[in-house]
């Protein structure tokens, strides 16, 4: 299993954490930061996450090596990832997963996520 690429609204080029300050206003926090790079941290999550769902410990990030070989990588185009001021946070995302052989793409899905916050993060996950 390959992980990458994954790409992020060009709004987290920066270390520092943006919150939804409402519409379409972004803020930009002055002390709270990522802790490293937000694209190299998702990355690694989906892929431990991954390797663990699918009990196996053959999932290379991309770029991989081309000796390494993918039978399958999954692809993703973050277009939302963000607290909002209520403290809720959203992830909306476009997904794929793309057999490289042949290029074929046996799967292609929208996914929304939403976390309503609080201790206990209640968490919503909604599949189109």
């Amino acid at each position: 299993m390959g992980v990458g690429p994954i790409t992020l609204p060009k709004y987290f080029d920066r270390p520092q954490i943006v919150t939804r300050v409402e519409g379409n206003s972004l803020n930009q926090a002055d002390l709270d930061q990522w802790g490293g790079d937000l694209n190299d941290n998702i990355t690694r999550v989906l892929a431990t996450n991954l390797s663990d769902l699918l009990a196996t410990e053959r999932v290379s990030l991309y770029p991989w090596s081309d000796r390494v070989p993918i039978d399958y990588q999954v692809s993703l185009d973050i277009t939302r990832f963000e607290r909002d001021v209520d403290g809720s946070v959203a992830l909306d995302v476009f997904w794929s997963m793309i057999a490289p052989k042949d290029g074929t793409v046996p799967v292609m899905q929208r996914s929304d996520y939403r976390d309503a916050g609080g201790p206990a993060g209640n968490c919503i996950a909604v599949w189109r």
